[in-house]
């Protein structure tokens, strides 16, 4: 089976096409913490990988450092099995602790726990300010990280545009490693959708309605998010517009004696 691109969708002649093709990991340290990519971050470089370059079999070295941006399962779960490889593993991230969304899920502290006993160094409140080396597999990268809290508390009486409103904090601190593991965030992989609606033209000959996105093809989102996205979808693909979800349909009970009750306050 080939890769379907918009070319295959229009020729096959379904009416409607949902598009859910997910989402990758970035590959250049961008991240919630702003739009920008991580200076000398890039995982076409032999020193940095992403999730899904550690699958299909990219080297890792002895030296771990994985930058969590995303403060889910994924970054510790790498970090657990690269520990138990035997390798030296650093996790930073920005949040006050590690995969703090297992809270949510409660897994959290028995997580933290499962990490600390295998050895894995958290660096918490910390992201990288940028990144040197990496460009040959064997040179090592040091990663600068910076407290996410090192600016001064203090806002200034007099702001000036394109001025941080307070004291700007310098401090960094560098992490030597081999390798730098990227969950810093996820893109949209929305290219087929992009192509399909770029050929709107050819849509009514090739009787097409319409295409939407579903999924982390829309927004990249939690597995349960997407399922939702997915089934809700399939459920209201005949809708008008089944980008849009259709509001709930809620139950209206009405609340009335039934024609044959005697009022109330009767006599007996």
């Amino acid at each position: 089976v080939g890769v379907v691109g918009a070319e295959e969708a229009l020729a096959f002649g379904a009416g409607r096409i949902v598009v859910a093709t997910g989402a990758r990991w970035a590959g250049d340290g961008t991240s919630g913490l702003g739009p920008d990519p991580i200076p000398g971050v890039d995982a076409a470089l032999p020193g940095f990988v992403t999730p899904e370059q550690v699958w299909a079999g990219k080297a890792v070295g002895r030296r771990v450092a994985i930058l969590d941006g995303d403060g889910y399962f994924m970054a510790a779960s790498l970090a657990q099995r690269f520990a138990a490889e035997g390798r030296t593993v650093s996790l930073v991230t920005p949040f006050d602790k590690v995969a703090p969304y297992t809270d949510y899920t409660l897994e959290g502290a028995n997580l933290r726990r499962l990490l600390r006993e295998l050895g894995v160094v958290a660096k918490p409140a910390h992201w990288v300010e940028r990144a040197e080396g990496g460009s040959a597999a064997d040179a090592g990268v040091t990663l600068h990280l910076y407290d996410v809290y090192r600016d001064g508390w203090q806002r200034t009486e007099t702001p000036r545009p394109g001025a941080l409103p307070r004291r700007a904090g310098t401090a960094v601190e560098p992490l030597p490693c081999d390798t730098v593991v990227l969950c810093t965030s996820r893109r949209s992989e929305d290219s087929l959708f992009r192509a399909l609606r770029a050929r709107r033209a050819e849509w009514a000959a090739a009787g097409l309605v319409g295409a939407w996105r579903a999924g982390d093809c829309l927004a990249p989102r939690y597995l349960a998010d997407a399922v939702f996205d997915g089934h809700r979808m399939g459920r209201e693909i005949d809708s008008p517009d089944p980008g849009r979800p259709r509001p709930f349909i809620r139950e209206r009970p009405i609340w009335a004696a039934p024609a044959s009750a005697e009022p109330r306050g009767a006599a007996t």
